[in-house]
C-alpha cells in the first residue's frame, strides 16, 4: 500500500485528474435530482429556487478572492481539503432536511467551501507540473469529468427513482470520503508561498491582490476575460435554476414511455454528456492551442450557440425540442470554459497570484449571478419562466463583442512590443 501510495503522489498530473473525475461523478449524481427534489419534495418556487443561487453566489462572492489569496500564501493542498470538507457536509444537510432554511443554509456553507477549491486546484496542478503540461492536464480532465458525469448520472436516475433525496446524501458522504483521501495522495512540492513574512495577514491579502490588479494591468487580456465572467454570471443563474421546472411544469415530460421523472433528466443530462466527450476531445486537439485571434472567434460562436439554445428550451412546446437544446448547449458551455480556463492561464506570468486570478474570475461570475438572479427570479414568479429564460439568453448577448474586443486588444497589446506568453 505504501508503494502504491508513493506512486500514485508522483503523478499529480493523474492525481488532478482523479480528483476531477471524483468530483464530477459526485456532482452529476446530486445534479441530476436536486432541483426535481427542490420542486417536488422541498416544495420551493421559481423565486425561492433562484433566491438558492442568489445565496450561493453571495457566499461566493464574499469568501471567493480571500481564499484564493490564502491559497496563494498558506498552500493549495489545505485548502482543497478545507473546501470539499465543507460542500460534503453542505450536501448532506439538504438531503437530510428538506426545508427551505436547511437548503438555503446548505447553498450558503457550499459557496464557502467552493471558494477553497476554486483556483486552488488550478493552480496546484500549474505549481506540481507547469503551465504547459498543466494546459494538457486541464483538457483530459475535463475528459474524464465527462465520462464520469455519464456514470454519476447514470447512478442518479437509479438512487432518484427510490427516493429523490438520496442521490444527494450520496454526494455529500462521498465529497467527505474524498476529503479524507486527499492527503495520502496529493503531494505540494512546487508551492512557493507568496514572500509576506513580513506582513500581517490581511496585509498580506491585500498586497497579493494588487500584484493580480497589477498583472490585469500589463496584460489586458485578463481584464477582458474577467468582464466576461461578470456577463456570464448574468444568464446563467436563471437558466440553471430554471429549465428543469421549465419542462416539468410548463412544456410537461411525455406520456410515452412511462417513466420516473428522474430517469427521464437522466437521460438528458446523460446524452448531453456523451456529446461533450467528443466536444473536449476536439477542443483539446484542435482548438486549445489556438492562436489568440482564432479563439475569440471560437468563443463568440460558441457564446451564440449558447443564446440560441436557451432560447429553443424557453420557447419550444415539444418537450423533444427542448430536450435537444439542454443537451446541446451542456457541451458548448464546457468547451468554452476549457477554452477560456487555458487561454487565462497562459496569460499568468507571476505564479503567486495564478490561485489569485482563477478566483478572481469566479468573483467575477459570482457578482453577475448575484445581480441577475434575483432579478430573473422575481420575473419567473411574477410573469413566466419563458419570459425569464428568454431575458437569461438575452443577457448573455453581450459576452460575443466582448469576446471578439479581447482578441483585438491582445493583438494590439502584441503589436506594440508586449509579450503575452
Amino acid at each position: 500500500m505504501q508503494a502504491l501510495l508513493r506512486r500514485v503522489r508522483s503523478r499529480p498530473d493523474a492525481v488532478y485528474i482523479g480528483l476531477t473525475l471524483w468530483v464530477s461523478l459526485l456532482f452529476a449524481l446530486a445534479f441530476t435530482t436536486n432541483l426535481i427534489y427542490y420542486v417536488q419534495v422541498v416544495g420551493l418556487d421559481p423565486l425561492q429556487m433562484v433566491l438558492l443561487g442568489t445565496i450561493l453566489e453571495g457566499a461566493v462572492l464574499l469568501f471567493e478572492v480571500p481564499t484564493g489569496i490564502l491559497a496563494d500564501l498558506k498552500g493549495r493542498k489545505v485548502s482543497i481539503m478545507v473546501g470539499y470538507v465543507l460542500t460534503g457536509l453542505a450536501f448532506c444537510l439538504q438531503a437530510l432536511a428538506p426545508h427551505f432554511w436547511a437548503v438555503a443554509l446548505a447553498q450558503a456553507v457550499w459557496g464557502i467551501g467552493y471558494t477553497f477549491t476554486s483556483g486552488a486546484e488550478q493552480a496546484w496542478i500549474a505549481d506540481e507540473v507547469g503551465p504547459e503540461r498543466a494546459a494538457q492536464a486541464f483538457s483530459r480532465a475535463r475528459q474524464a469529468a465527462q465520462v464520469a458525469s455519464l456514470v454519476g448520472v447514470a447512478l442518479a436516475g437509479l438512487l432518484g427513482a427510490i427516493d429523490l433525496a438520496l442521490p444527494v446524501l450520496v454526494c455529500g458522504v462521498g465529497m467527505l470520503a474524498m476529503a479524507g483521501a486527499l492527503p495520502l495522495v496529493m503531494r505540494e512540492t512546487g508551492f512557493a508561498p507568496a514572500d509576506h513574512a513580513d506582513l500581517s495577514g490581511w496585509q498580506a491579502m491585500l498586497r497579493t491582490a494588487s500584484q493580480a490588479v497589477a498583472l490585469a494591468r500589463r496584460r489586458p487580456i485578463v481584464l477582458w476575460l474577467l468582464i466576461s465572467g461578470v456577463v456570464v454570471g448574468l444568464y446563467s443563474e436563471g437558466y440553471d435554476r430554471l429549465w428543469m421546472p421549465h419542462l416539468l411544469q410548463n412544456v410537461g415530460l411525455p406520456d410515452a414511455p412511462a417513466l420516473p421523472t428522474a430517469t427521464w433528466f437522466a437521460g438528458v443530462r446523460m446524452i448531453s454528456a456523451m456529446l461533450g466527450i467528443g466536444v473536449v476531445e476536439f477542443t483539446r486537439r484542435r482548438l486549445l492551442t489556438s492562436h489568440d485571434r482564432r479563439l475569440r472567434w471560437v468563443l463568440s460562436g460558441a457564446a451564440l450557440g449558447i443564446v440560441a439554445g436557451i432560447l429553443v428550451v424557453a420557447l419550444a412546446g415539444s418537450f423533444w425540442l427542448a430536450a435537444l437544446a439542454v443537451i446541446i448547449i451542456g457541451p458548448l458551455r464546457t468547451a468554452t470554459e476549457l477554452l477560456r480556463d487555458a487561454w487565462l492561464n497562459r496569460q499568468i506570468d507571476d505564479p503567486t497570484v495564478r490561485a489569485t486570478i482563477f478566483s478572481a474570475l469566479g468573483q467575477a461570475d459570482s457578482v453577475g449571478q448575484v445581480v441577475g438572479g434575483p432579478a430573473i427570479g422575481w420575473l419567473a414568479r411574477a410573469v413566466s419562466i419563458p419570459l425569464a429564460m428568454t431575458v437569461s439568453a438575452l443577457l448573455l448577448t453581450p459576452v460575443v463583442p466582448i469576446y471578439a474586443l479581447t482578441g483585438r486588444k491582445n493583438t494590439e497589446y502584441i503589436a506594440s512590443g508586449n509579450s503575452v506568453g
